[in-house]
């Protein structure tokens, strides 16, 4: 499954967790963009495949445009742990 079609998948499991409607549209931005790196990159976006490495590089290029990604989010620790188990 790519990345950005697995959007929908994670916005029922965050409404499920009840979380607000602003954070659950933050989390489809959040998933969109990093897909959106991956692709310019030519990176993998199948959502099994991205490595820590990815995780990393997408941080970085955030942080030279002057965006702060938030590493401290929890998707994005879930997103780094399981990259990180696979490296």
């Amino acid at each position: 499954m790519e990345i950005e079609t697995s959007t929908q998948g994670l916005r029922l499991y965050n409404s499920c967790k009840g979380l607000s409607p602003k954070t659950i549209t933050w989390s489809d931005a959040f998933l969109r963009h990093f897909g959106e790196f991956l692709r310019q990159h030519q990176h993998p976006t199948e959502i099994s495949q991205p490595s820590i490495s990815h995780l990393r590089a997408w941080v970085h290029h955030d942080q030279e445009r002057g965006l702060s990604s938030p590493p401290q989010a929890p998707d994005t620790r879930v997103l780094l742990l399981s990259a990180e188990s696979r490296s």
